[in-house]
């Protein structure tokens, strides 16, 4: 019994990474200012090259993550609920778009599962994609993150 469970492990390691390889990055945000509950907690988060990443995986619908870069750490998990807004720019503001959706996640490093309403604020300067992110868990944390999307800075020239 105990080998065909090593078989059925294998296996699973195989899919697994092939589901990994086809993988594909929609849009990367780097994490630049964080805070839990109102606590100031930015200095772990740069060590740590925090990010959140929009993916998908095959045809798989699209799915939202926050990884710790340096430690490998990730809770990764589906979106729905989707509503999307786009303010137009004016005067005094720039433009951006919202999205807001309920992300169901998992947290790699305990296993553990939950949900989460998120709230993503992309606003569009002439030199970069800013973002305001806020995650309300289901035990009502509040997390927000501030930072940029990759990809996206822009060089002055003068």
């Amino acid at each position: 019994m105990s080998y065909l469970m090593a078989i059925a492990g294998f296996i699973w390691l195989i899919i697994s990474h092939v589901n990994k390889s086809k993988q594909r990055i929609l849009a990367t945000f780097i994490v630049t200012e964080a805070y839990i509950n109102d606590q100031d907690v930015t200095e772990r988060y740069l060590a740590n090259n925090a990010y959140f990443v929009f993916y998908r995986t095959g045809s798989d619908p699209i799915a939202f993550g926050g990884i710790m870069g340096d430690t490998g750490t990730q809770t990764y998990g589906g979106i729905s609920y989707i509503i999307a807004k786009r303010l137009i720019q004016t005067s005094s503001k720039e433009p951006s778009d919202t999205q807001s959706f309920t992300w169901t996640y998992e947290n790699a490093h305990d296993g553990g599962r939950s949900r989460a309403n998120v709230t993503l604020m992309k606003t569009y300067t002439v030199n970069k994609v800013g973002f305001d992110l806020l995650i309300v868990t289901e035990e009502h944390h509040r997390l927000t993150f501030k930072g940029y999307m990759a990809d996206t800075i822009r060089t002055i020239r003068s």
